[in-house]
């Protein structure tokens, strides 16, 4: 499930402090879109800023079966499973 968004779009990653958008379709590779300057925790925040994209595909797709009659059980289940687990740093 694909929504036009106003924010840089997806995928995003983490690489330390620093949010990355890798570009594939132009040769440029990656730049950064954002980055965690100081405070606590930096990378574990960067890893939550780098899943916003797929967290947010994910929870809309949720909303959408559920409110079409259907479970959230498979695929949109499995996509906000990957989303919550890149958001808690486990795929970097």
């Amino acid at each position: 499930m694909k929504h036009q968004s106003k924010h840089t779009p997806g995928p995003w990653k983490a690489n330390g402090r620093i949010i990355e958008k890798y570009d594939t379709g132009m040769g440029i590779g990656a730049f950064p879109i954002a980055s965690v300057l100081r405070g606590y925790k930096q990378e574990e925040n960067a890893a939550l800023i780098a899943a916003a994209p797929e967290l947010l595909e994910a929870a809309k797709w949720v909303l959408l079966e559920i409110a079409n009659g259907h479970g959230a059980h498979g695929e949109p289940e499995s996509a906000l499973r990957a989303a919550v687990a890149k958001a808690e740093g486990a795929s970097k």
